[in-house]
């Protein structure tokens, strides 16, 4: 878990046993469903409800999300 969500946890006396980390919500909301836990994730993970066995609650106080992507700029057309 980031600092902020350890801070969050720290502050509230919840000392989390993490036995699993990763930075992938879908590997996080799969173990979850697995019965492995309980997980953080951003709430598009599981929105669609294509992940069976997911209890999605809010989370308070609220953890912003980052996501960068990039695309590639299509800078010639190819042609057979």
């Amino acid at each position: 878990m980031d600092n902020k969500g350890d801070k969050i946890l720290a502050a509230h006396g919840v000392r989390p046993r993490i036995l699993i980390e990763t930075p992938y919500g879908l590997t996080i909301a799969i173990l979850a469903a697995k019965g492995m836990g309980i997980g953080l994730v951003n709430p598009s993970v599981v929105a669609d409800g294509m992940i069976g066995g997911i209890l999605a609650r809010p989370f308070e106080p609220a953890v912003n999300f980052r996501a960068r992507y990039s695309c590639a700029r299509r800078t010639a057309s190819i042609r057979p």
